[in-house]
């Protein structure tokens, strides 16, 4: 009735402010739940893991990998090298020793962790 009554120009305006409004509240909704559909790097996460690699003995932690999707919950995936003299039983031990100290220390935040085990001198950059 205004855009009768008073100025044609009221229902493109009325028009401009809601799609204004149905705009911010887009963006701010996707904003709001970044965090849980991107996954980022955990740096806290991965200096406890450092820690970690720091204690075990005869292992290179070559690659360290830690994402979170939101909700605290963390994927970790890791890349060991051992020596190539080391048995595929005894490196395997070694992976689940990793992984047992990671849970323990990291518990209620790890959901997911994997473990590559490779000989040292195995991967060359760039590969």
């Amino acid at each position: 009735m205004l855009s009768l009554e008073v100025s044609s120009y009221f229902n493109a305006a009325s028009a401009a402010v809601v799609g204004g409004l149905l705009l911010y509240q887009g963006v701010k909704g996707i904003v709001g739940v970044k965090d849980a559909i991107v996954d980022r790097e955990v740096e806290e996460v991965r200096e406890k893991v450092m820690e970690i690699a720091r204690e075990v003995q005869d292992i290179n932690f070559r690659e360290i990998h830690t994402t979170s999707s939101g909700r605290d919950k963390v994927r970790i995936e890791i890349y060991l090298q051992v020596d190539s003299g080391m048995s595929v039983g005894k490196a395997h031990e070694v992976a689940h020793e990793v992984e047992r100290m990671i849970r323990q220390r990291l518990k209620g935040i790890v959901v997911h962790c994997v473990i590559h085990v490779e000989p040292y001198g195995s991967h060359r950059e760039g590969d």
